[in-house]
């Protein structure tokens, strides 16, 4: 559908126009009015309209002042005029402005009808054109990028390239490489996954997840990962973002994932290198055995359950007890309560650089009925309780 503007200061033009057509029928709407050039020109900012209808002589703002600075504001805009006129120097006049079409009062219907249609034809067209653009222009970069991290560019040619795509190449750059495993179910689910749709997912909720991170670059690499380019200065606020990206893949996906994340103080020049170190992380934590990673997606997914324990998280993945518990201490080191308390003190400090986050608040999303129980188990962890952690860091009380 196409919104359009009727701008005439003649109240009958206007419902002329608006009871010439069907107009949803023809894929037109929502039309908005407007009685004179001042408030055409707030109405077109605010509806942004894609056909403007406009006669040349109105209150305030003439046709032709208003034609000028709207196309600044919507220069996609197409403007067909409606006028008593039929002169030479307005019709000169329209056709700098790069008016589309011209029409005469009183409308012909069958004039206006078929000014319309082309209108619609060039909008689809120019539509099309920029859907093409954009995607010539996603794959051009992919394919920038994946030569960059597998190392097959020069520095000059790296520089020229992502001056090109806008991409910083001094500033800090966050690298990450997202890892799906495909064979680890996280929940009975019905949903079965093609791969490509799979890894298509994934990429889309990561282009969501780091969209604060601009420009970036997301796209799958040789070996089915899904790899992240984008400037960063906050190596926790990189990180953060990857673990998200693992967290939705869970949820959504019902799909375990590792991730590994660095940022590059270099900027876009390091990525040749740290894309291998990071590839070989990534590979080192999706070896571990299936079951360790099943634990371990399921304690991330349902840690801010305050019931969560040791006995509840072996029925749901359906393993023994001390089974659980001497996979998670052979693969990480730690016993069960204390995976789980780093686990939620990592996810509550994410929480605390939000300064309206209560520390009441974050202790119930992190699995803490008790806010004096969190506040040892932060201190425990942390060396100082969640209040003075956040002072430290100014993050508000």
């Amino acid at each position: 559908m196409f919104k359009m503007l009727i701008a005439d200061d003649e109240p009958k033009i206007r419902w002329d126009i608006r009871n010439a057509a069907d107009w949803k029928g023809l894929g037109i709407g929502p039309i908005c009015e407007a009685e004179d050039g001042e408030i055409a020109l707030r109405k077109a900012a605010g509806f942004q309209p894609d056909i403007v209808l406009v006669d040349i002589c109105m209150p305030f703002v003439n046709g032709l002042d208003f034609i000028r600075r709207v196309k600044r504001i919507l220069p996609e805009s197409i403007v067909i005029i409606i006028t008593v006129y039929d002169d030479f120097p307005y019709a000169q006049q329209a056709v700098k402005l790069q008016v589309f079409d011209y029409l005469l009062k009183p409308i012909d219907r069958g004039q206006l009808l078929e000014s319309i249609r082309k209108a619609k034809e060039a909008l689809a067209h120019r539509h099309a054109f920029r859907s093409l653009i954009r995607s010539s222009d996603t794959e051009l970069k992919k394919k920038f990028l994946l030569s960059l991290i597998g190392g097959r560019l020069t520095k000059q040619e790296a520089q020229e390239q992502a001056r090109l795509f806008r991409i910083p190449f001094a500033a800090p750059c966050g690298l990450m490489v997202v890892r799906v495993l495909e064979k680890i179910v996280l929940e009975d689910t019905p949903d079965a996954w093609d791969r490509e749709l799979l890894l298509y997912a994934v990429q889309n909720m990561a282009s969501d997840l780091i969209s604060g991170f601009q420009p970036s670059g997301v796209f799958t690499d040789e070996k089915g990962n899904v790899v992240a380019v984008a400037p960063a200065g906050s190596a926790a606020q990189w990180s953060e973002a990857s673990e998200k990206i693992v967290d939705a893949a869970g949820a959504c996906l019902k799909r375990a994932a590792v991730s590994s994340a660095r940022v590059l103080p270099g900027g876009l020049w390091q990525v040749a290198q740290a894309y291998p170190e990071l590839l070989e992380e990534t590979e080192r934590k999706s070896c571990g055995a299936p079951i360790a990673v099943l634990i371990r997606s399921y304690l991330e997914r349902h840690f801010s359950e305050p019931g969560l324990s040791l006995q509840t998280a072996a029925e749901k993945i359906r393993i023994s007890p001390s089974y659980l518990s001497k996979i998670l201490k052979r693969e990480t080191g730690l016993s069960f309560i204390d995976f789980l308390t780093r686990l939620r003190i990592r996810k509550a400090i994410q929480l605390m650089g939000n300064p309206r986050e209560k520390i009441y608040e974050v202790a119930e999303k992190v699995g803490y009925s008790d806010q004096h129980y969190f506040s040892t188990a932060f201190k425990k962890v942390k060396g100082v309780s969640p209040a003075e952690y956040r002072r430290a860091r100014g993050s508000g009380g």
